[in-house]
Parts: C-alpha cells; sequence; structure tokens
C-alpha cells in the first residue's frame, strides 16, 4: 500500500483506464471486444495463470430449454419458427469467449452472446452464467454450461492479483508493474491539472482532472 501510495496509471502522459474484474478465467479480456469504443492498446487479452485456483475458476449451470425460449422472448424480443431445440457456440472473440451463439428453434438464427448474457442475468439473477467464458451442451430437456471465470473480465483480474500477491511478490519481486505491463506509473503529487474532492460523509478523496460536486465541504 505505502509503495504504491499517491500514485496514478499512466499511459502516454494521459490517465489510464484501471479496469477490474472478479476473475478473467485464465484469460483477461480486450476492452474492444466488449465496448467497441472503448478500447485501448494496455486493455488487451492476455493469460492470466494465477487465478486458476480462485473459487471461479470452473462453474457449471444448467438452463431448461423452456425458460431459454422464454429469455429469448421476453428478454431479446426473438421469436423462432419452434420451440428451441438447441443453443450452442457460434463464434469466439481472441479471448475465447463467446462472441455470437447459434440457436435451433425451427431455423437457425445468430444472437449476441452478451446480449443473452444480460438478459439471463436479468430473468433469472446474475450468478447463473458468471462470465462469457464456456461450453455449452444440450441433456435433455436442459442446456449445461461448463465455465470459467466472474466478470467481464478487462483489465486487472483480482483473482489473480491476490495469489500473485500471496505466492509470488515476497519471493520473486513481482508486483502491479506484472499486471499492468503497458502502463507507466506517475506520482499523483506531481500532476498539476489533478483536482482531490473529499466526499462526505465516507471521507473518500476522489482524484480528476476536474472538479467533483459534492454536497459536503471538499478539499482540492
Amino acid at each position: 500500500m505505502r509503495s504504491t501510495g499517491n500514485l496514478v496509471l499512466e499511459y502516454h502522459g494521459r490517465l489510464a483506464d484501471p479496469y477490474f474484474t472478479a476473475d478473467c478465467g485464465g484469460e483477461t479480456e480486450a476492452a474492444a471486444n466488449l465496448w467497441p469504443d472503448g478500447g485501448q492498446p494496455y486493455l488487451v487479452s492476455f493469460p492470466d495463470p494465477y487465478c486458476a485456483a480462485g473459487l471461479h475458476s470452473s462453474w457449471q449451470r444448467e438452463i431448461p430449454l423452456d425458460r431459454v425460449a422464454r429469455i429469448l422472448r421476453n428478454g431479446m424480443g426473438l421469436r423462432g419458427r419452434g420451440p428451441v431445440r438447441d443453443l450452442t457456440v457460434a463464434s469466439r472473440d481472441s479471448s475465447g469467449r463467446a462472441h455470437t451463439l447459434e440457436v435451433l428453434a425451427g431455423s437457425r438464427f445468430l444472437i449476441d452472446a452478451n446480449q443473452f448474457h444480460y438478459a439471463v442475468g436479468r430473468e433469472l439473477g446474475w450468478d447463473i452464467l458468471k462470465s462469457n467464458i464456456y461450453a455449452v451442451e444440450r441433456s435433455g430437456e436442459t442446456l449445461v454450461f461448463n465455465g470459467r471465470g466472474l466478470g467481464h473480465g478487462v483489465g486487472l483480474c483480482q483473482a489473480g492479483a491476490d495469489a500473485m500477491a500471496g505466492l509470488l511478490a515476497l519471493a520473486t519481486g513481482k508486483s502491479w508493474r506484472t499486471i499492468f505491463p503497458a502502463r507507466q506509473c506517475a506520482n499523483l503529487r506531481r500532476r498539476r491539472n489533478l483536482i482531490q474532492t473529499r466526499l462526505h460523509p465516507a471521507n473518500i478523496s476522489h482524484w480528476s482532472t476536474r472538479k467533483l460536486r459534492n454536497r459536503g465541504s471538499a478539499a482540492h
């Protein structure tokens, strides 16, 4: 904590976007795959072996086909020509996450995997499809999802960082620079265009390039 106090992450002299995710499932996600307008050279996909033993390194969920049909109909506004018979991964992005899914319902059609993820979360809860790293197969009248990870996968993997800190930091000197290899570090106090705002009543410091409106008093 003390070694990184008053430091910010930069890229080419500008504040970086320090996204983080709970568990990347062994491969971080490129921001551009998830948010087309949010891609950055330092937010690319790369392997993270440190989260392999995490709580979310392996999970399985089952969703009945009739529930899938309801999700497609009510959550995504899609109606097939018949009952849903199957759903498979049609394509994956650069990190191995599901990108498009193929639905068999009278005819075959493609849907966006992220939109399906959001629809499932809203309908069944966000702990069902924990991430988009999964394989899916039909078992009777049920779809079985076998996956890894938790969250969108962009940026710092919290599970991997925790494992790295516990297993390697003292022994090998590995640090946050290993997690953010493409970013440079600058001293926060040396950036004249940064403004500090005290958020009351929590007394949290918020640093930004512009003043943040706050109901309590602020120190700049």
